[in-house]
């Protein structure tokens, strides 16, 4: 495909989004579980820590950071002539953050029992206080016993709803620890299209192009060799409106995944 025919359909793709954005803001019961739907029973065991709110907000999240692409994308729409902008490595950042948050609901939401559900959203709420109670301390308060104080709370309800501190399997301690965000995302790749490595892979990429690093830039952008100097070739980078469109497809492909997964556990299916 040519260029303009990637960009069409870019646009074509972030439209969907869109329009599912604003059907969610139609919805007064969107994010709200039906009684007797696994959700409704998963939040009522977790009293504190629900499970329903812990997938649905990274839900929204992705769907935000994909509505942002659009609109960087988007200079102007004045139909027929509407105005592109790509940027070299902003967008790509805007890509990843998608598609970890996509892969965030997901992987709460994939379990089929309901304790470890649970768990994981748990594991995740209390790396979060551990993350604040850092943040705390780097503005020279104490966030070491802020963070421990509701980290306790959150092991506290572990125990109350069952979770125990030993695993009777094999002994070892049951810590609850979420799954880092690139694992995460190949479990959701696993789970959406069943090649989680390669929506590993475009997370992997998608870092680096955020982070300006030099190799995710020549691997992830369109170079053109313009010269050499002592033996070093000078190149001109610009983006890369295929990769641009690959990796939102990837990033869609897992928010989809997220919005059924929750569509299925939030269903009351009596």
């Amino acid at each position: 495909m040519s260029e303009d025919d990637d960009l069409k359909q870019l646009l074509e793709v972030l439209n969907r989004v869109q329009a599912r954005s604003k059907q969610l803001e139609k919805d007064t019961s969107a994010g709200r579980p039906q009684p007797k739907s696994s959700l409704a029973a998963d939040d009522a065991k977790s009293q504190r820590w629900k499970v329903s709110p812990g997938a649905y907000t990274p839900l929204m999240a992705s769907l935000d950071h994909l509505h942002c692409l659009r609109s960087s994308l988007v200079a102007g729409e004045k139909p027929p002539n509407i105005h592109l902008t790509i940027h070299q490595g902003a967008q790509f950042s805007l890509v990843r953050n998608a598609l970890e948050n996509a892969a965030r609901s997901v992987w709460i939401l994939t379990p089929s029992t309901r304790m470890e559900r649970i768990k994981r959203n748990l594991s995740l709420q209390k790396k979060e206080y551990g993350d604040a109670g850092h943040l705390l301390t780097e503005l020279g308060q104490n966030g070491d016993a802020w963070a421990k104080e509701r980290k306790d709370k959150v092991d506290a309800e572990a125990r109350r709803i069952g979770i125990p501190e030993i695993d009777p399997a094999t002994g070892k301690p049951v810590r609850l620890r979420p799954a880092q965000y690139g694992e995460m995302v190949k479990l959701a790749g696993d789970q959406a299209n069943g090649n989680g490595n390669w929506a590993k892979a475009v997370w992997h990429l998608c870092s680096a192009l955020a982070h300006g690093d030099t190799q995710g830039m020549l691997n992830g952008l369109e170079k053109e060799i313009v010269g050499s100097e002592n033996g070093v070739a000078i190149a001109k980078m610009t983006a890369s409106i295929p990769n641009l469109l690959t990796f939102t497809q990837v990033a869609v492909v897992m928010l989809h995944q997220a919005f059924e997964l929750y569509r299925l556990r939030a269903t009351c299916h009596l």
